[in-house]
Formats: structure tokens, C-alpha cells, sequence
């Protein structure tokens, strides 16, 4: 992937916005400061890599859906299918030069789209759910960086990642603070303390 610096340019991971945030977030640990500048760039980089997996995990299309919203989602891909290919099949000669200069040949587009129609009205019989998806949503980016980034502290710090719960449901110690600031730089919203508290249930190397 490529980066881009907070002037625009493009840049290595270690100088852009999110790189440089999640390099201080770990040289602030205890011990970080005696990490080389490789290490630390390569415990960076693993935190983000973990990151755009669980983001890309959490995409619509890597989601399940019900048999009814299944078939929705077939018939509305038949119908704007149908009636964009129609739009162009009805273009006048200035709009199609105009796409026919900067190299865009839209009744390439129309034989596309056409056959994606047939094809997809096949596709009604394919759909086979057999149990509609139950409860919220997952934040399977904030829960597996959570995983990655107890593990980095405790491989740094050589301390188990521990907090202190509060009555006000909020956690506190070194451990919390290091998520949070790992969230802040890649800009995942989710709570800190239920992401400490549900890795801790998991027994994932997390004691409280």
C-alpha cells in the first residue's frame, strides 16, 4: 500500500500520519525507548497490517445476510443493470464522442452489464441461507487490534497487560492507555474499556 504524508506527497509508512502516531504510541511504553528504529517500524507496521485485515473483514461484502435481504440485493443488482445499460444505449452522439475521446467506451459497459443482469436473475437459485445472521454487529478491527497490540505491550514491557476497573465503568493503567492511544492513530472508534474487559474474558494472555 501507499502512504502519504501530512504534506500530500507520497512517503514510507514510518513518515506518514498513522505510522509516525503508532511508532510514538509504542516508543512512549516502558522499554520502548530501547527498541532500534526497525523494530519498532516493523511493530508499527504489524498493528496496521492487523488493522486493514479486521477492517476489510468487516466489509459488507465479507458479511452474512438473510435469505430475503439476499434476494433484495440480487433484484436491485438486475434492475440498476438494466437501466444503466438502457441510460447508455439512449446517449446521443456528443456525450458518447465525449466518453469515446478520453477513452471510455460505454457499449463495452452495456454488453457487461447485460450479461451481469442474466446472470444474476440465474443467481436466485444459488442463494442458500440457511440461518438468518442473529445479534449486533462484530468490531472485529477494535477487538483483533486489541489482541495484536496486548501482545506487542507485554513482548515491550515485559509485564502482563493488566487494568484497574473503576465503579464508573471506566479501566485505567498503562495497558488501557497504550490501546487508546493505538486506536487514536488508526482511527478506530470502540470503546476501550469493553475491548480491554472482553480480551480479558478470553483469557487471551490478559490476568486482571
Amino acid at each position: 500500500m501507499d502512504f502519504t504524508g501530512e504534506d500530500g506527497w507520497p512517503c514510507e509508512f514510518e513518515e506518514s500520519p498513522w505510522g509516525v502516531a503508532l511508532i510514538t504510541a509504542i516508543r512512549a511504553l516502558p522499554g520502548g525507548d530501547a527498541l532500534d528504529g526497525d523494530t519498532v517500524t516493523a511493530q508499527a507496521r504489524m498493528i496496521w497490517a492487523v488493522a486493514e485485515g479486521g477492517r476489510d473483514e468487516e466489509l459488507p461484502r465479507n458479511r452474512s445476510a438473510s435469505q430475503e435481504a439476499s434476494e433484495a440485493e440480487i433484484a436491485k443488482l438486475v434492475e440498476l443493470s438494466e437501466r444503466l445499460a438502457d441510460h447508455i444505449e439512449a446517449m446521443r452522439r456528443p456525450a458518447l464522442s465525449a466518453l469515446t475521446n478520453v477513452h471510455a467506451y460505454p457499449f463495452e459497459a452495456v454488453r457487461s452489464l447485460r450479461a451481469m443482469a442474466e446472470q444474476a436473475k440465474v443467481a436466485y437459485s444459488e442463494i442458500n441461507v440457511s440461518s438468518a445472521p442473529r445479534g449486533r454487529r462484530q468490531k472485529i478491527e477494535a477487538a483483533e487490534v486489541a489482541f495484536i497490540a496486548a501482545r506487542l505491550f507485554e513482548e515491550v514491557t515485559d509485564c502482563r497487560a493488566t487494568f484497574t476497573s473503576h465503579e464508573s465503568g471506566n479501566v485505567s493503567g498503562e495497558w488501557p492507555d497504550f490501546l487508546s492511544a493505538v486506536y487514536d492513530a488508526l482511527g478506530i472508534k470502540a470503546s476501550v474499556p469493553a475491548q480491554v474487559r472482553a480480551l480479558n474474558k478470553k483469557g487471551a494472555q490478559i490476568q486482571h
